[in-house]
């Protein structure tokens, strides 16, 4: 059983026995792959059993749905990249890795 909440500016996941404590404004994005979500931090990878939809309701306003695959944190967005019709690559700030946003969900990034 894998219980996700937030509590003073922290995501709190419980797994089994243990605790994992999150800082919320150190989460670059959130990833879906398969059954499992991935909160990604410039050092961490923490994969959690919870859907996106619960993430996108628990999470604070600058975290955004930019794909049906991520949510990202505005806060580190340091660019977009046109990669096709439909998607764009985001790039944040002081890491290598990358997300992808949809054409359709672009307009959440700016408000």
């Amino acid at each position: 059983m894998v219980d996700v909440a937030v509590y003073s500016s922290k995501i709190i996941i419980t797994k089994r026995n243990k605790t994992i404590f999150v800082p919320i404004n150190k989460i670059l994005y959130i990833e879906r792959i398969n059954q499992c979500s991935y909160i990604v931090c410039k050092h961490d990878l923490i994969p959690v059993r919870t859907s996106l939809k619960y993430f996108e309701s628990i999470l604070p306003s600058n975290f955004v749905r930019a794909h049906r695959s991520f949510i990202i944190n505005k806060s580190f967005l340091k660019e977009l990249n046109k990669q096709d019709n439909n998607n764009f690559i985001a790039e944040f700030y002081n890491v290598e890795t990358k997300t992808l946003v949809s054409k359709c969900q672009l307009e959440n990034l700016f408000w």
